[in-house]
């Protein structure tokens, strides 16, 4: 594996590594890293398949393990010190994942809306869930015609009503070449075996952050990570949606550079 082929770094410090969203590429935390290199090492990995990035190898049986798996050795590979990993969207789902590995050495966690779908399952949030699954199956018969744009129910679903057609044409029509990319991501979210114990061990401080313009099952997933996480703050941005991270990016910055602490415990 080629570290260039996956990895954009920028300045000097303690180390924040950085996972995009399904749609997208290292280029979501361009104005974020361009703030943050002056005083920190900033990591932003590419997914497979994103970004000039290799295609993964599992696109017929998907497994969380191929994404797991590449930023833990990008990680070791990148830095020896304890990161601050910082996820948006799909890459909040892999960043959790990496988290509850035990497998790198984490200082901070900052999720952007992480579409971790299970979570609502294993919160027994069954009407949140069920939306999950409905619209999986919408967009699964979305796929099976051509002549449908499938990317517009997965944008809106997790933004609001419009968000897709907000875009411009050339947003929507990069986010149309990895369609095949995205779905492979709505399953992985939806089948993690991750359980109720497993988040409620984890003791690293954590920030979960959503969009006060998105979608109430995206805020229903943030609301019950903090709820499951003992050490997991929730936070808004008021007038945003899903596109977060690019749309606020100074609200963002903030909230990354945010300290943890709950009556200080840590």
């Amino acid at each position: 594996m080629r570290l260039d082929d996956y990895v954009v770094q920028q300045g000097q410090g303690l180390p924040l590594v950085f996972i995009h969203g399904s749609f997208a590429s290292d280029a979501t935390w361009k104005k974020i890293i361009a703030e943050q290199a002056t005083k920190h090492h900033c990591i932003a990995i590419k997914l497979p398949g994103h970004g000039g990035a290799p295609e993964p190898n599992d696109m017929q049986a998907p497994t969380l393990a191929t994404e797991l798996d590449l930023v833990v050795d990008l990680i070791e590979q990148t830095t020896n010190q304890a990161v601050h990993l910082i996820g948006h969207s799909f890459g909040g789902v892999v960043a959790l994942a990496v988290a509850l590995s035990g497998r790198v050495k984490i200082r901070q966690l900052t999720l952007f809306e992480p579409v971790a779908a299970w979570v609502l399952a294993v919160a027994q949030d069954h009407q949140h869930y069920q939306q999950v699954q409905d619209c999986f199956a919408l967009y699964q018969q979305d796929l099976a015609h051509p002549n449908v744009d499938a990317c517009q129910r997965v944008i809106d679903f997790w933004g609001q009503a419009g968000d897709f057609k907000a875009l411009p044409e050339s947003i929507q029509e990069q986010m149309r070449g990895l369609t095949a990319h995205n779905f492979r991501h709505w399953q992985l979210s939806k089948n993690i075996s991750t359980t109720a114990q497993d988040l409620q061990r984890c003791t690293i401080p954590t920030h979960v952050i959503y969009g006060t313009c998105s979608s109430p099952v995206t805020r229903a997933v943030c609301e019950h990570l903090a709820t499951l996480m003992p050490y997991c703050q929730v936070f808004t941005i008021q007038g945003a949606s899903h596109f977060l991270v690019t749309t606020h990016p100074s609200q963002c910055l903030a909230m990354i550079n945010r300290p943890w602490s709950v009556n200080n415990t840590f």
